[in-house]
């Protein structure tokens, strides 16, 4: 079923080439956005330190946010009569979502590569590694995960839904959600319940894993430190497993809802 799926996934991937063209354009689209962040310095530090890392960091990871949940926000709701028949054969839930998160994490990693191998081309990169040896494979790796995430919790919003107009005011609500507590726009460490709300959300782990790369306590003039910043690799690994838990997390609320009463639908 998974092998069979996967390839269903894909070829309706490939056969929308509005689809395929739109998911091509956005990593470079967002490489655009990042070159027009004022500034020489890129992600490698500067003398007098400036705010461009901390806005380029913006610029990729509420892009990839965005990227992750739009990919996948009308996927559940679009085929749920399609869906229902086949599970009524014995599809299985888990294997169905499971495909749909497999293309799509394929379909992330190579919009994360294009989009930082865009950007360094345009901005300096981060000096050093903290965890892996290279900096823009880290980079690559973070924004995946971030990517992955959003695209779990995308599939997750698409179950709540019951058409696909439904979709779009949800997905605005969640990715501004995610903007103000990512910890790029407006300061959220030390602050009682936005800090720990702030944990909830994809877009806060991707910019502290980024943010560790680059070591933006250092380079955020006139900013109290974020602990989750540090430049070191446990940072940068507690950002990975965070992304990869609210990832599996998500995941599991969608299966959840894909079966019994839960699936799309269904009498809740």
């Amino acid at each position: 079923q998974l092998d069979t799926l996967i390839k269903r996934q894909l070829r309706l991937v490939l056969a929308d080439r509005s689809y395929a063209v739109f998911t091509l354009a956005l990593p470079v689209a967002l490489a655009v956005l990042a070159s027009v962040v004022p500034g020489s310095a890129g992600l490698g530090g500067a003398e007098p330190p400036s705010a461009e890392a901390g806005q380029l960091l913006v610029v990729l990871v509420v892009g990839v946010v965005f990227m992750g949940m739009s990919a996948t926000v009308r996927d559940v709701v679009a085929e749920r009569p399609i869906f229902e028949r086949e599970r009524a054969v014995g599809l299985a839930p888990s294997v169905y979502l499971a495909s749909k998160l497999a293309v799509f994490a394929a379909v992330a990693l190579v919009q994360c590569t294009v989009l930082v191998t865009l950007t360094l081309l345009i901005k300096t990169g981060p000096a050093e590694a903290v965890l892996l040896g290279s900096p823009a494979v880290e980079l690559i790796l973070i924004l995946f995960l971030t990517t992955w995430a959003c695209a779990a919790l995308g599939l997750l919003i698409s179950t709540f839904a019951t058409t696909s107009e439904q979709t779009m005011p949800l997905l605005v609500v969640t990715f501004m959600v995610q903007l103000v507590l990512c910890g790029g726009v407006i300061p959220v460490a030390g602050r009682a319940l936005l800090e720990q709300l702030s944990w909830l959300t994809p877009a806060r782990w991707g910019y502290a894993g980024a943010a560790s790369i680059v070591d933006l306590n250092a380079l955020s003039p006139g900013r109290a430190e974020d602990a989750l910043w540090l430049s070191e690799g446990w940072s940068y690994l507690r950002a990975a497993a965070a992304l990869l838990v609210l990832g599996a997390l998500a995941s599991w609320v969608a299966l959840r809802r894909l079966h019994g009463r839960g699936r799309p639908g269904g009498r809740r």
